[in-house]
């Protein structure tokens, strides 16, 4: 029973919290109205009288333009739409008067998937869903250029979204779910689940009655429920061969349109027997909207709301709040800005996103998302701080990118076989990459990434590529050893070796000079212990991590301060616990989106210095003019007998790309040079499937429909009724 009460309260919280509506005039006239259409040929603004209709706008637009979704802005008497094949926002009058089209929103150099789009306009922004991002963005209306990221987690497959300004509510269409949450991306709460085939395609909502409307295409029905997910209701079957494109409400009345026989009809929702009427014939349109009048607004929060960037509507008792660009976080006086200096880098096959390490209030939603390529799997990433850019190896594509924390501007940098691991020398500006199909360590320079080289060959399995610039060295995980060689490929040592069952990662913490790796040991394979040691493999210490126990995350672990991240449940879950005692564990993200995560790293400066102050203070031979080296410039250990303890003490080592050695006058010439067999490597994790070709996959890949082996050995003798669920059949 008190169980039973608290639920009671809590949804009357909720249904109180609904009520905050932003006051409001509507100006209408409701024996007249207008449908705003588009199609491949352009926009169309009509009036319809019986079932046909008086033109009022037709606009033409390039013969390639494909356009997505549209909405409108009455009191600005704008249109916006997507065009998917640039992809970008456009928009234009709303009226007949010959202005030209503009560009709202476009990136360009940047992966970006516009699919659905809503505008505020009480608080004159446009909300816009980004599917290969998985995330939903917003506009400012009045200052163009000025965006922010309201939500990027959580999201599976968004592709659709509607808003209620007077509640300060948006809904998200997202796969096989609708999501509601705040219009500042916070308080989010699934309200529609349906099942595995169930899809849906279009929302729409009563912001009266607090309804939202959607069609779900593979049932073909049209269903209705509360804004808390209650009242749940089927409106309407669709005929055998009835295809709903789009819903939109007006006046007690649910419009759709239907792409077969290009008509809009409408369905009386306050009576009792439903009964489609068509009021328009001859309307070819993907996708519609009805004009309605215009509103006045007669109290809007974000007036008196002072916020530094953006300000957005919520349904909490001030109905607003303000929120920050991207890699920024609000100060604690609620309204002005700064940047994020520190923040966990996980990557989800096809995006890789940022966290802060410690939450902030209202502020749940990764901060930073940098996109890479559709059909991805960005399986180990690195950075550079000073530069700001995160560097990722794809499995899928076989090709390391690099792309800007700020912008997302992606570039490629080389494509090689059997990537396993990345690190970055920000340095001296080289990265260094572990090629398990191979066996070899190789380095591309980030000045030039023609210049390429493999310092070491004939490796059992190397994984775990991590870089030290200021030692000048490079520690590897390799036939179960922790290896390291100077940044040229010099001096191969051994400098420790776990008594392990299995190592399931290993990172470095630099402030501390430590290795962190998890094992399970040999007498007890189930029991995961967290291991440290100093940079020579001395003054090991462990502790067991009974929490971590099913954190097989094939690598992916990062330290920072007094904790470590790790990767669990079969990579759906990330965590943090204390580093030295196993303990405190704290549920950093769950995938909700089920995308997994897969790779991390701790975006935070590498070294307490501007880049200036590293040319004045650090001295590293590398950093000036490259060294003065035509093409890889090494900072190694200046002394052969240098400790691991001495720092600062190096000296250049230059160096040519594979086929190519310095001659006497330091000069890159040619060289014949033999390329190393391949050999099979065999995945050490119970979590990971070993493909034909050698690649290490995780085992919850397999037969999902995608080649995550690159040979397609994963999607061979796979069960019939596998291939029928995932794909819907």
């Amino acid at each position: 029973m008190a169980e039973s009460g608290s639920r009671n309260v809590l949804i009357a919280l909720m249904l109180l919290s609904l009520s905050c509506f932003v006051n409001a005039t509507v100006i209408e006239d409701q024996s007249e109205f207008e449908l705003l259409g588009v199609n491949d040929t352009g926009l169309l603004r009509v009036k319809p009288q019986g079932t046909t209709s008086q033109t009022i706008l037709r606009t033409g637009l390039p013969s390639n333009a494909k356009i997505i979704d549209i909405d409108y802005h009455r009191s600005r008497n704008l249109v916006f739409w997507i065009e998917s094949t640039a992809p970008r926002i456009q928009s234009r009058s709303l009226d007949n008067d010959g202005q030209p089209i503009r560009t709202f929103a476009e990136k360009i150099g940047a992966d970006w998937e516009p699919v659905a789009l809503a505008v505020d306009f009480i608080g004159d922004v446009l909300y816009v869903v980004d599917l290969l991002g998985r995330r939903v963005e917003v506009y400012d209306l009045e200052n163009v250029g000025r965006s922010a990221t309201v939500v990027a987690a959580g999201l599976d497959r968004p592709i659709g979204i509607a808003v209620d300004p007077y509640a300060g509510l948006m809904f998200v269409v997202d796969n096989d779910r609708i999501t509601r949450m705040n219009m500042d991306g916070s308080s989010s709460m699934p309200i529609i689940r349906k099942s595995i085939e169930s899809a849906i395609s279009s929302l729409t909502i009563d912001h009266t009655t607090k309804t939202i409307y959607w069609w779900d295409s593979d049932l073909k029905i049209v269903e209705s429920s509360s804004y808390i997910g209650y009242s749940q209701r089927i409106l309407y079957r669709s005929h055998d061969n009835e295809v709903l494109t789009s819903l939109n409400f007006f006046d007690n009345q649910l419009y759709y349109l239907e792409k077969n026989a290009k008509s809009v009809s409408r369905i009386d929702v306050t009576v009792h027997n439903l009964l489609a009427e068509k009021i328009l014939d001859n309307f070819a349109a993907s996708s519609f909207r009805i004009l309605r009048p215009v509103e006045e607004v007669d109290a809007f929060p974000c007036k008196v709301a002072n916020c530094q960037h953006m300000c957005l509507l919520n349904s909490r008792s001030e109905r607003r709040s303000c929120v920050c660009p991207m890699n920024q976080v609000l100060k604690s006086d609620g309204s002005n800005c700064q940047r994020l200096d520190e923040f966990l880098l996980y990557s989800q096959k096809e995006v890789i996103k940022g966290r802060e390490l410690e939450p902030v209030i209202g502020s749940s939603s990764p901060v930073v998302v940098t996109v890479a390529a559709r059909r991805s799997h960005a399986l180990s990433i690195d950075l550079d701080y000073v530069r700001r850019k995160v560097y990722f190896a794809d499995a899928a594509s076989k090709k390391i990118y690099a792309s800007d924390i700020k912008t997302g501007v992606r570039e490629e940098i080389a494509g090689y076989e059997g990537l396993a691991s990345i690190a970055v020398d920000w340095l001296a500006q080289n990265l260094y990459y572990t090629d398990f199909v191979a066996g070899n360590l190789c380095v591309v320079s980030l000045r030039n990434f023609t210049n390429h080289k493999c310092l070491l060959d004939s490796l059992t399995g190397p994984r775990f590529v991590l870089t030290n610039p200021q030692k000048g060295q490079v520690y590897f995980f390799d036939d179960a050893k922790i290896k390291r060689i100077n940044a040229d490929g010099t001096k191969l040592t051994t400098i420790h070796t776990p008594l392990a069952h299995k190592v399931l990662g290993l990172t470095l913490d630099r402030s501390a000079s430590r290795f962190y790796w998890l094992q399970t040991d040999s007498d007890k394979p189930r029991e995961v212990r967290i291991h440290n040691s100093d940079l020579e493999g001395w003054d090991e210490k462990s502790v067991e991590a009974p929490l971590l126990r099913n954190c097989a995350g094939g690598g992916a672990i990062a330290v920072k301060g007094d904790w470590m991240y790790a990767v669990c449940d079969n990579y759906e879950r990330l965590v943090r616990v204390n580093k030295t005692t196993g303990k405190q564990l704290v549920n950093v993200a769950g995938s909700l989106d089920r995308q997994g995560f897969y790779a991390l790293a701790v975006f935070a400066p590498q070294i307490p210095l501007t880049l200036q102050e590293q040319l004045q203070h650090l001295r590293h031979p590398c950093l000036n003019n490259n060294g003065n080296c035509t093409n890889f410039c090494f900072g190694v250990p200046s002394s052969q007998n240098q400790s691991a303890d001495q720092q600062n003490s190096l000296m250049r080592v230059c160096a040519c790309p594979e086929g190519q050695k310095l001659d006497q006058s330091q000069v890159c010439v040619s060289e014949v040079r033999s390329k190393p067999a391949h050999r099979v490597h065999v995945c050490e994790t119970d979590w990971e499937y070993t493909c034909k070709n050698g690649r290490c996959i995780p085992k919850s890949q397999l037969c999902d429909g995608v080649n995550d082996c690159l040979d397609r050995s994963d999607e061979i003798d796979c069960p019939g009724y596998r291939r029928d669920f995932l794909f819907g059949r």
